[in-house]
């Protein structure tokens, strides 16, 4: 008998499927607003701190113009000085977030030579005897960003009292594989598990934000490649093994 055909079945196993892909998705949505809530609150904090500082300076030496007991010189130039440091912790802080926002939305494409990328980043970092060798390899990835994220390798390397970093290039099936070795002090075994979070270092003092080994990991990881850290160098230095798309 002709009429319509028949509606299209879906079973239990189509079932589940649709079932798990809408728990799935849910978990996902649930997992990323938690890291909102936890980044926001982070991010909060590491705001207050040097804006405290900037008005608890501001507001003795506003005091000071008023007061009987004029403060000296030495004085005046002590609280202009933690200004001034306080508002470079929030410049590289403001930074630090736009290249994480960069790393979490990022352009994609592109083709870069690593070997071309050697001397300009030897350029930005005087203070490292920077050695490349191994393969003359191409990533899918921008100029920019590959600046981003060898600069955070090598700033992260120079504030840990790294004067070298030696870099190897290799080729490993789909990707470029390049290991970034220093000469510095070295990650601590309590401390390994957590370099790559947001937020966490040890060198707060010295302008650290934490920001940076996080968002290496997010800018890769959004080409398709990823990071990990590497056993000590020889030298007791810390060894990081980057993976990226080749070209």
């Amino acid at each position: 008998m002709k009429g319509r055909p028949d509606a299209p079945h879906y079973g239990t196993r189509e079932i589940a499927l649709l079932s798990q892909s809408f728990h799935d998705m849910a978990q996902r949505l649930s997992d990323r607003s938690r890291y909102i809530t936890t980044f926001a609150a982070h991010v909060s904090h590491e705001l207050k701190s040097p804006l405290t500082g900037i008005q608890g300076a501001a507001e003795l030496l506003h005091d000071d113009m008023d007061g009987e007991a004029a403060m000296d010189v030495s004085q005046r130039r002590r609280f202009l000085g933690n200004i001034l440091a306080d508002t470079r912790r929030l410049t590289a802080l403001v930074q630090r977030l736009r290249d994480l926002a960069q790393a979490d939305n990022p352009v994609r494409g592109g083709r870069t030579s690593l070997a071309a990328v050697w001397p300009e980043l030897a350029a930005q970092f005087p203070g490292l005897a920077l050695t490349a060798g191994g393969e003359d390899a191409a990533v899918a990835m921008s100029a920019e960003n590959v600046m981003i994220l060898f600069g955070h390798l090598a700033d992260n390397a120079g504030r840990h009292g790294a004067t070298a970093l030696d870099i190897t290039v290799a080729f490993r099936d789909w990707a470029v594989v390049v290991t970034v070795a220093d000469n510095g002090h070295g990650i601590s075994p309590a401390n390994r598990d957590r370099v790559f979070d947001a937020f966490f270092t040890t060198r707060r003092d010295s302008g650290g934000t934490g920001m940076g080994l996080h968002i290496v990991q997010s800018l890769l990881r959004s080409h398709g490649g990823d990071i990990r850290l590497g056993d000590a160098s020889e030298g007791g230095g810390a060894v990081f093994e980057v993976t990226l798309p080749r070209a």
